[in-house]
């Protein structure tokens, strides 16, 4: 059985851009998601892109807080094992391809902003 919660995830990302609720269960990772979001916007992504760029990282984030990880603490190990997980979902191969790409997305601003040791250029390796 998979451990990537996907239920819900759109309905958190969309109250985190209209209303400002918390996205995830971790105040550091908010933190992270806020930051993010600042950067989508200030390249004028529409709203409906950020909440859909926003979901995939919530499946991250679940996925993560569910292995006992945050932003902060995560590995190469657990981007490949969640990617790998992912690949076993019931998702065609074009969403999980754009999947691994904003979670790569993510990880390249997260190590650009120093907040990762990990890029998403790591994952290529």
């Amino acid at each position: 059985m998979s451990t990537i919660k996907v239920k819900g995830s759109y309905k958190a990302s969309q109250n985190f851009v209209e209303k400002g609720d918390d996205i995830s269960n971790n105040a550091l990772n908010n933190q992270v998601f806020k930051q993010y979001y600042n950067y989508l916007t200030s390249l004028n992504n529409k709203t409906n892109t950020i909440i859909l760029k926003l979901m995939h990282i919530s499946f991250l984030d679940k996925y993560l807080m569910n292995n006992n990880k945050c932003f902060k603490s995560f590995t190469k190990k657990d981007i490949i094992s969640y990617i790998n997980d992912c690949s076993k979902l019931n998702w065609s191969i074009s969403y999980q391809d754009n999947n691994k790409f904003q979670i790569k997305l993510f990880l390249n601003w997260m190590y650009a902003n120093e907040k990762s040791k990990i890029s998403g250029v790591d994952l290529d390796d």
